[in-house]
């Protein structure tokens, strides 16, 4: 957390010389995010279904 705002701070300071590094930080922590919630999305999904499938047959 303290690594996010201090780069938040740094891109305050020198905005035209930082957004380019922030701008790909920032690309790549939403899409670990976004990997990290699909994978546990679909975790849930597969267990519910063979939950599902296991009280049918």
């Amino acid at each position: 957390m303290l690594y996010i705002i201090s780069c938040f701070c740094g891109v305050v300071k020198h905005r035209d010389a930082t957004f380019h590094s922030f701008t790909h930080i920032l690309n790549f922590f939403t899409s670990f995010l976004w990997q990290f919630g699909f994978n546990i999305n679909l975790m849930i999904f597969t267990r519910a279904f063979l939950n599902y499938k296991g009280n049918v047959i």
